[in-house]
């Protein structure tokens, strides 16, 4: 039949034409994507022709780069590719497709940890010496340091990992790294690894399968060991028996990984959230924030039966903590995230009457934190006032 011939060059030229469709209609054929990085803003032309310049190739340059990022339907085609991808070859540029729908990012595993695992056993030893050396520092003016490193998810489910993903299995670093830790013996150590094992023997769904985080119940656990032992320090151990939570199943839940595939039709699971089920602590918020600040606040009133102000310098596996009611036991606080925010200025602009400082890293984030530590010990060294 004639009309049947003509079909897949109708079906070609709609293809053609369906961005400029989109663009016309304002019709959207796929949901937006969630890239973890700011897409090329379209460029001003006055910043390439003007008086003084007349840069033809910055500015085809630019357009190219800004056409490619924004142009109408391009998410669909990036979730169409990334689906072919997925359900043909098992196969992603961003992530690790692992067993029974786990997912892993690449990123980890075939860089960040191989970094790492590049930091040689007396460069180990003296990123240990440096957290003593502040512990003391700390100590010397009143406040007590807590350290937590944090390991991932393909340490506590490698056997889940695909076999291009089986390189994660001679990462070394944090096992090494956390026993010498512990047996430096100078240094408040929270080791998450038997809690989160035990977890797990337990039947705990302790990571997501389709997100980088650990659950929030999972996260709970370990925070309850720091809770333990800062209430302890302040003779209030019943403290940390009121942190009660209640588990909340999730269905049809998406991460992180899972997004940064990304597909038509997303992996989702189901998997654990948590409640907080105690009473909430009345805070004043403190507006605006100081430099080096993500959150501050303090109790509305006094409330000598909480713990003293804490300042928290970690990243967002503490996110957990925050949801699950964690900061109502004290009575102020002030969060801060490596990478983002200077661990010197969190420290200068922490609450009056802070007793505790609490660094909380996942493995990947050990550089961002050694330096943390490095300039704020050298910023104590030379000034004794600080």
């Amino acid at each position: 039949m004639p009309g049947l011939r003509v079909l897949p060059t109708g079906f070609f030229v709609l293809l053609l034409l369906t961005p400029a469709l989109s663009a016309i209609t304002g019709i959207v054929i796929s949901p937006p994507l969630q890239e973890n990085r700011t897409l090329v803003a379209q460029p001003v032309v006055n910043d390439y022709f003007n008086r003084t310049k007349w840069d033809w190739l910055g500015f085809s340059s630019h357009f190219n780069s800004w056409f490619s990022d924004q142009f109408p339907t391009r998410d669909f085609w990036v979730r169409l590719h990334g689906q072919l991808l997925y359900s043909v070859f098992r196969e992603s540029p961003q992530v690790h497709i692992g067993k029974e729908g786990w997912l892993y990012y690449r990123s980890v595993l075939d860089v960040e940890n191989m970094t790492v695992a590049r930091i040689s056993p007396q460069e180990r030893l003296a990123m240990v010496q440096r957290l003593q050396r502040l512990s003391e520092q700390l100590q010397e003016r009143g406040i007590d340091l807590y350290v937590m490193p944090l390991g991932l998810k393909d340490y506590y489910y490698p056997e889940y990992l695909p076999a291009s993903g089986q390189h994660a299995l001679q990462f070394r670093f944090y096992d090494a790294f956390m026993d010498e830790l512990l047996a430096n013996g100078n240094i408040n150590v929270i080791d998450s690894r038997p809690i989160l094992r035990q977890a797990k023997a337990s039947g705990l769904k302790s990571f997501h399968q389709t997100d980088f985080h650990w659950t929030d119940p999972a996260g709970v656990k370990v925070f309850q060991a720091l809770l333990a032992a800062i209430a302890a320090r302040e003779q209030k151990p019943a403290l940390a028996n009121q942190w009660q939570v209640e588990p909340v199943e999730a269905t049809n839940w998406s991460g992180g990984e899972s997004n940064a595939l990304p597909l038509l039709w997303p992996r989702t699971e189901t998997t654990l959230q948590a409640r907080f089920t105690g009473a909430a602590t009345r805070f004043t918020s403190q507006v605006p924030l100081p430099a080096g600040v993500e959150a501050a606040a303090i109790t509305a009133t006094a409330r000598e039966d909480l713990l003293a102000p804490v300042l928290v310098f970690g990243d967002s596996f503490f996110d957990s903590a925050e949801r699950t009611g964690f900061l109502n036991f004290f009575q102020g606080y002030t969060q801060s995230r490596v990478w983002t925010f200077d661990l010197v200025d969190a420290y200068r602009n922490r609450q009056p009457g802070t007793r505790h400082v609490v660094l909380e890293n996942i493995t990947s984030a050990i550089f961002g934190m050694d330096a943390a530590v490095s300039k704020l010990s050298e910023k104590l060294a030379a000034d004794p006032a600080f």
